[in-house]
């Protein structure tokens, strides 16, 4: 038989709501087009602008210790998961089977046998996501909760969401005056810990642009964002295909290349956008990016079937920027996206539209 499902923050009798509100996707139509033969596989990305999404922040009251960056452990052993929502299914069920593992039981028991020895924090938010490591989830979904927290002096971040460049930069713009607590590999309790959870919002993207303040310089380049292998995706491939005809494509519209990687700070990575006025980039976290750019702005997003989404037109829609999509059903034997050459012709006759 099956252990149930442990409890995500807001659904504990002990979690004190502050907010709790759905939060609504705006969408101009007219600024985002789609290759002819593509227009049909997009239809469900677009269900996404017509879904609940929901903004939870609240007081989770009680003490807990926070073991793997996500799970809040009460001294009776209850286990609680933190900054997660049910709408993301996928990580949940992940938590859930890990938290029913040898491994977890024996980190859970040492955690309790330590309890009244371990530093105790009152009152201090919790900034932690299940993705932490890519780059977008921890730039648009994790670093704009740190808003409802203006008043806080204290962050509880776990170890894990401090490794990369980009973690520090982030929170070195938005967290200036706040002390940060590293949670893990020595755990601390948490008393009363403040919880905020939601999804990519258009006004944590608004807040996030203010408080950074960082901008590409705005021009005419033509920016082709190549997925390298040292950026911050969990799985091969997932770029795009660089065949002969594609590599034909990028030099006939004169096309530069750029590869961010995972060790290149904010700022650097910004820095290789300026003067952009195209960006043709595969479907993944590099755009990101787009975040600090300003319209006019032209983007190609080629769209594998297995990441058929739409945060990013989302992200370049709420910009004001214009969208074009590429889809493509094939994959080569590394899993990256064989792009119709001609799909991304037909985008580029937009330029000139």
């Amino acid at each position: 038989m099956a252990a149930p499902p442990i409890p995500t923050f807001y659904q504990c009798r002990d979690f004190a709501y502050t907010t709790n509100r759905v939060v609504p996707r705006a969408f101009d139509r007219s600024r985002v087009r789609f290759s002819a033969p593509s227009q049909a596989p997009f239809a469900p990305v677009l269900n996404y602008f017509s879904e609940v999404s929901f903004e939870r922040t609240g007081i989770l009251h009680g003490e807990y210790v926070v073991l793997r960056e996500l799970i809040l452990v009460r001294r009776d052993g209850m286990c609680i998961k933190a900054n997660m929502a049910w709408e993301d299914a996928s990580a949940s069920q992940f938590m859930d089977d890990f938290c029913n593992t040898v491994d977890f039981d024996a980190e859970k028991s040492a955690a309790l046998s330590q309890w009244d020895s371990l530093s105790c924090v009152g009152d201090a938010p919790l900034v932690s996501h299940p993705y932490s490591g890519n780059y977008f989830h921890w730039t648009l979904e994790a670093i704009p909760t740190i808003r409802f927290h203006e008043s806080a002096w204290f962050l509880a971040i776990p170890a894990g969401s401090l490794q990369r460049p980009y973690h520090r930069d982030l929170l070195s713009f938005v967290a200036q005056n706040k002390k940060i607590g590293i949670l893990n590999p020595e755990p601390i309790r948490l008393r009363d810990p403040r919880i905020a959870h939601e999804l990519m919002s258009e006004n944590g993207i608004q807040w996030l642009r203010e408080r950074t303040a960082l901008r590409a310089k705005p021009g005419h380049r033509r920016v082709y964002i190549r997925r390298g292998e040292r950026g911050t995706r969990t799985t091969p491939g997932g770029g795009m295909s660089e065949a002969p005809d594609f590599r034909s494509f990028l030099i006939d519209h004169e096309f530069e290349t750029v590869e961010f990687g995972g060790d290149l700070s904010v700022e650097q990575q910004i820095r290789l956008l300026d003067g952009a006025g195209v960006i043709l980039a595969s479907h993944g976290a590099a755009l990101t990016n787009l975040l600090y750019l300003n319209a006019p702005l032209l983007v190609i997003e080629v769209v594998g079937a297995r990441t058929a989404r739409a945060n990013f037109i989302h992200l370049a829609n709420f910009l004001g920027f214009h969208y074009w999509g590429v889809f493509s059903h094939s994959y080569d034997d590394a899993n990256n996206i064989v792009v119709d050459v001609e799909q991304l012709r037909e985008a580029m006759k937009e330029i000139r539209a």
